[in-house]
This record gives C-alpha cells, structure tokens and sequence, in this order.
C-alpha cells in the first residue's frame, strides 16, 4: 500500500498557467469592488441635492462624506478578522448582501441623522468586501502575477467612473433616490452567481482541513494538467496561529513593517477620498459648472482605472517599493499642479486624471502588497486592518476638507494641503522593505522573485 503523498498547496497555485478559473475569480471579485467603488463615490454626486432636500447646510457634507468612511473603517477593523476564521467567501457574501440591502433602505431616508446613521451601517458592508477579495485573489494568483490583485481592485475605479457617469444621466431624470436604488439591486441580484461560482481560498481549506476531495476540485479547476491516482495530503507550509489574528501582526517582527503600512495606508487614503468627495463641490465653489465639476472627477477615477493596472504591472517587473515611493512622489507634483490651474479647465482636467492615476494607482498596490505581507491564517486580518486603517484616513480628508473650509482657506490651498500626505507616504513605503522580516519572503513568494530578478 502506497504511502499519502504531501503536497504543498502554494506550490500548485504559484506553478498553474492563468486560465478560465483564475478568470472567473478575478472578475467575480472585480465586480464586487465595483459595487464598493460606486456605492462610496455616489455619495459625493448626490450630497448637493440631498443637502438641497432635506435642507441641510452645505458645511455638514463633510460630515455626510466622513460618515460613510466611519462605516468602512468598522467594516474593515472587524469583519475581516471573521473572515480567517470561516472563509473569505461567506464573508463576501454577507458583506456584499449588507452594503445592497442598506443601499436600498438609504433611497427612503428622510432625515440628517437618519441618513447618517444608514452610511454608517452601509459602510461597515463595504469596509469589509475589498479585503476579502484582495485575500482571495491575492491567494489564487500564480508567480509573477501580482497585476491580477491591482486589477480586481481597479474595479473600484470603475464603479467610481460609472458612479459619475450614472448620476449625469439619472440625477436629472430620476433624483438623488435612484442611484441609491441601482447601487443596492444589482449587487443584491448579484449575490446567487457569488454564491454559485465563487470558489473559497484553497490556502485557507487546507489550514481549515476541509475534505482532501474537495480540495482536489477545486485544484483540478486551477491546473487541468494535475493528475494523481491517490488524492495527495494538502499542506501549507506556514504556521497554524492560535487566539486573536490581531495580535500577529505584530508578532515575529512584523511590528515595523505593520505601522509603515498602515501610516502609508492613512495618508494615501487620506487624499484619495478628500479627493473624490470633495473635488465636485470645491470645482463648484471655484466657479467651475457642475457637468464641468462632475467630469473632471469622472476624469479623476479614469485616472486611477489606468493606474492601477499600470501601477500593478511595473510593480511585477521593477522593485516594487521603489514603483510605489516614485509614484507618490510624482502624485505629490500632480497635486500641486491641480492647485495651480484652476482656470485653465484643460490644464485642470488632465492634472486630475494623472492624480487619479497616481492615487489610486498606488492605493491598489498598497493593498495588493499588504495581502502578500502576511501568512495565509492572518491574511485578511492583515489586509483588513491595514485598509481600515486606511479608512481613519479616508475619515479624516473628507473632514478635513470641511475644517480648511469652515477656515475660509481659498480652493487652491486646500488642494495643495494634499501634498504632504503623499510625500509621508513614500517615506513610509521606503522604510517597508528594510523592516519586514526575513521569513515574510517565504510568504509573499512574488516580492522575493521580483528582488531576486533585480538585485
């Protein structure tokens, strides 16, 4: 009788050629962090109206805009740590279901602290999607293809860009309640093809000790090349950790690494949603028309739909530190640009679409590389508490923005403003690969072939 053969799972998924089951994963989860892209965008289209309704004064959008971020956080910090725990699917799920659902009670809200209240709870739903996503992709993704994580999360992009093209069209049409409307239906219509096609994180079946058969399924729909006449042991090569996720981050010297990131984190997220929340009204406060206000940021998430992809794709092929820190470096430069040309709407428009390359270009990579920081047990903690993190950020520019204009700072100032956070993110995304553990090479096995390639 023949002895059970090991087989390290790693080993089959890095080894696999890109093929229609890698396809249907990262468009399934593409689609998801579309939904969370034009759920967390359509807020800064129809706050104006919303104001206009239920007579609110146009110095609370900023507390409309945070509250959802407030919400995100939540979602991030919390529902991720559940997910290394009972898989990244039905958190995808359960998150997905919730921000539809909220989105939909959202249309029918009728007051300042009622709306406050559903964004808050909307956001949790939303908060806690892309780190599942980013953790499930991130451990389908063969060697070399680190681009496939940047490209689900570009879907965030395109909900955004589809957020504003939407609204010119239904806003006018339909009112303020109709974006809520579509931003909740289809992703709840989209919750029965989730669940059908979705496959769970092979890494995670095999830490969970699922059924060896339906491990192999799954492994036979990767790698049709795969044969064995005995069905092998799976086995992870990282360790099993006991008690609270959390705590890991910051054990076997990940502490540094951690606070880089997640300073990195904060202040990228920190621009980019001061951006897109507030660039519409404050382009209106410029003088500029609101059609011209809204294709502007509709110029900003086109941008970021580009960088993402570009940004993930230099990253496989140079030092992927070195790609992000230059390219916040140059989003700093960018911003500074926007400040200055107000008045040229040509000049305006293009330093915005190269800002949004920029920050969100950088945004996704930020997020891609936290889902390769991490061993597979604690990876959705990991990259859910570096995006939550993230999300305090995300609370404090739209705030922000509120602040420096409650302070009567004129618009060009409180754009250039954005430039520090960029510049304190580089340093930060610098400082990352000289602290981060020796072992965290064998867990993010893309980083150690790109230093290889280039040392």
């Amino acid at each position: 009788m023949s002895e059970t053969r090991d087989v390290d799972i790693y080993s089959i998924i890095r080894n696999a050629r890109f093929n229609r089951t890698h396809l249907l994963i990262v468009s399934l989860c593409t689609t998801v962090a579309m939904f969370d892209g034009f759920d967390t965008q359509l807020i800064a289209y129809v706050a104006p109206l919303i104001v206009r309704d239920l007579q609110i004064p146009f110095s609370a959008l900023g507390t409309i805009f945070g509250s959802s971020m407030v919400g995100l956080a939540i979602g991030a910090l919390c529902l991720p740590v559940l997910a290394d725990y009972f898989g990244r699917k039905l958190l995808i799920l359960v998150a997905t279901g919730l921000f539809a659902v909220l989105s939909l009670l959202t249309a029918n809200a009728h007051s300042y602290e009622g709306l406050l209240l559903l964004r808050v709870l909307t956001g949790i739903g939303l908060g806690a999607a892309l780190p599942n996503v980013v953790a499930l992709v991130s451990e389908y993704s063969p060697a070399g293809m680190r681009v496939l994580v940047n490209i689900t999360l570009a879907g965030f992009a395109v909900g955004a860009l589809l957020a504003g093209a939407v609204s010119a069209w239904l806003l006018p049409l339909y009112g303020w309640q109709s974006m809520f409307y579509v931003g909740g239906t289809i992703p709840l219509v989209s919750l029965v093809v989730l669940w059908v096609w979705l496959p769970e994180s092979l890494p995670f079946l095999v830490l969970k000790s699922a059924p060896a058969e339906r491990i192999a399924q799954v492994v036979r729909r990767l790698d049709p090349t795969w044969r064995l006449d005995a069905i092998p042991r799976f086995t992870v090569r990282e360790p099993k950790m006991a008690g609270f996720t959390v705590v890991h981050l910051f054990r076997d010297g990940r502490t540094a690494m951690t606070v880089l990131l997640w300073i990195a984190q904060f202040m990228n997220l920190l621009i980019l949603m001061f951006l897109l929340n507030w660039t519409p009204s404050l382009l209106r406060e410029a003088g500029l028309s609101l059609q011209t206000a809204i294709w502007t940021t509709v110029g900003f998430s086109c941008g970021g739909l580009v960088g993402a992809i570009v940004v993930g794709r230099l990253m496989d092929r140079f030092k992927p530190f070195a790609v992000l820190a230059l390219t916040l470096i140059a989003t700093a430069c960018c911003i500074a640009l926007v400040s200055h040309s107000i008045g040229s709407t040509w000049v305006l428009q293009a330093a915005v679409c190269l800002t949004g390359f920029g920050v969100a270009g950088c945004q996704n990579s930020l997020n891609t590389v936290s889902g390769m920081l991490y061993p597979t047990a604690i990876r959705s903690t990991g990259v859910g508490w570096s995006m939550g993190i993230g999300r305090i950020g995300s609370i404090v520019g739209p705030f922000l923005g509120g602040v420096l204009l409650a302070a009567h700072w004129d618009v060009p100032m409180i754009i250039m403003v954005q430039t520090v956070p960029a510049l304190i993110a580089a340093i930060c995304v610098l400082g990352i690969p000289r602290v981060r553990p020796v072992d965290t090479e064998a867990e993010m096995p893309n980083l150690s072939m790109a230093k290889e390639k280039h040392a």
